[in-house]
């Protein structure tokens, strides 16, 4: 045990003085198996901020002395690390916990942007990191994939076509400019015939939860494809007639 005093400082900046005395209740006693014994002295600092520490030990006689540290985070914990998003759409980051403010950034501010409240916008398909850090110094990085907002499937061919069908397949979906909703078909005729028109189509498309994106009504086109033959066909959904105007295209059908 011994009296004396330790000064804390915070990038270069003094923080306070911690007063040691000799009195036995301040310290604590400890030995092991071979009879080797010390005194401890605990120093507990709280909501410590990221920097360089530096301690100046002054005692008032000769002394030897070991320094530990052991830094004690709190409890904190990301609600997910790996985020997909399309382009457009947002989503809202966070850190159960913590506490004090947090800093957020991304890696490419040209794939994903956040705010300083964690939300995520997605920008363009790519990778992006995006990283929390605490006021305690805890650091925590999400990974954010963004895809482009388009339904995209390989065009089926003819051999995948039943003799007597005629297949009609939209292998590619997105909004336009204007904010129309683009089907982009593959129509196989297999059905033994020439194909010189479509009537009476129906086609309900669907989010991921199973809610009507839009419906392509089709009352009579003509068409002229030929027995084992395809052809693409473009259709389009006025923006005014669509339920849902900003929908995850990705994972529609």
């Amino acid at each position: 045990m011994a009296a004396g005093t330790i000064k804390l400082y915070a990038n270069d900046e003094y923080i306070g003085t911690e007063t040691l005395t000799d009195d036995d209740t301040s310290w604590l006693y400890s030995s092991d198996i071979n009879d080797t014994f010390q005194y401890i002295y605990e120093l507990s600092i709280e909501n410590v901020k990221l920097s360089d520490w530096k301690a100046v030990f002054n005692f008032d006689t000769d002394i030897h002395y070991i320094i530990g540290i052991i830094q004690k985070k709190s409890l904190s914990d990301v609600d997910s690390k790996k985020i997909t998003l399309a382009k457009g759409f947002t989503h809202k980051l966070s850190v159960s916990g913590a506490k004090g403010d947090i800093i957020w950034t991304s890696s490419n501010n040209s794939i994903a942007t956040v705010n300083s409240s964690g939300k995520v916008t997605a920008k363009k398909a790519g990778v992006a990191k995006i990283t929390a850090t605490t006021a305690d110094g805890q650091v925590f990085t999400y990974t954010v994939s963004v895809y482009k907002n388009e339904y995209k499937e390989k065009k089926i061919n003819s051999s995948s076509v039943e003799y007597g069908n005629v297949d009609i397949q939209a292998y590619k979906m997105f909004y336009d400019g204007k904010g129309n909703l683009v089907l982009k078909t593959h129509i196989v005729n297999n059905c033994g015939y020439k194909m010189i028109g479509i009537k009476n189509l129906v086609c309900n498309i669907t989010d991921n939860n199973g809610k009507e994106i839009g419906r392509l009504k089709v009352d009579n086109k003509k068409v002229n494809i030929r027995q084992g033959k395809n052809k693409n066909i473009t259709f389009v959904i006025k923006k005014s007639s669509l339920k849902n105007k900003k929908a995850d295209l990705h994972t529609a059908s």
